[in-house]
């Protein structure tokens, strides 16, 4: 049995430290803060969904490279300096989402994330364009956090795509 002050810091860490990672900006300190909390606070869920994740990154980790692989390919073609990667939700906000849409971890489906970094704001819509054009996005999907960034600063657009053989990418 976990002890009552690891439980308690669990949950302060969560309702107060996640939130000011946030605002400042330090996603990478925010999303482990919060998959340390999982961990502790539900450990039957997080094992679960963690093999789960693990099970589906496996099964479709070559259609996503795949796709990061063309997307980089297409941009590069037509000479825009990128960094293209992907990377994986963390835990806890797979978790979230699922309950709020009252969801169980069996029906979850894995949507892969991969990011796309260019130099300039015109340039970026410009890729988006481009990778609309290479894959198609998903209707209503798209939000744009350049001409409207949220409040600690952060401009990105986010959509997505159908990647290789449906795959979804964000």
């Amino acid at each position: 049995d976990i002890p009552e002050k690891r439980l308690r810091k669990a949950r302060e860490t969560l309702e107060i430290f996640t939130p000011i990672a946030n605002l400042l900006g330090i996603t990478e300190i925010q999303f482990e803060l919060e998959d340390l909390c999982f961990q502790n606070l539900y450990p039957e869920d997080f094992l679960k969904l963690k093999e789960k994740v693990r099970l589906e990154r496996e099964k479709h980790f070559k259609n996503l490279e795949k796709t990061v692989e063309e997307v980089e390919k297409l941009l590069k073609s037509r000479h825009i300096d990128t960094v293209v990667y992907s990377y994986q939700e963390n835990l806890y906000h797979i978790y979230t989402r699922l309950k709020s849409e009252n969801r169980d971890i069996d029906d979850l489906e894995i949507t892969f994330l991969a990011n796309v970094i260019v130099q300039d704001i015109p340039t970026c819509y410009e890729a988006l364009g481009l990778i609309h054009g290479l894959f198609k996005p998903k209707p209503g999907k798209f939000k744009d956090y350049v001409s409207l960034p949220k409040g600690n600063g952060y401009q990105s657009l986010h959509t997505s795509v159908f990647g290789y053989n449906g795959s979804n990418i964000k």
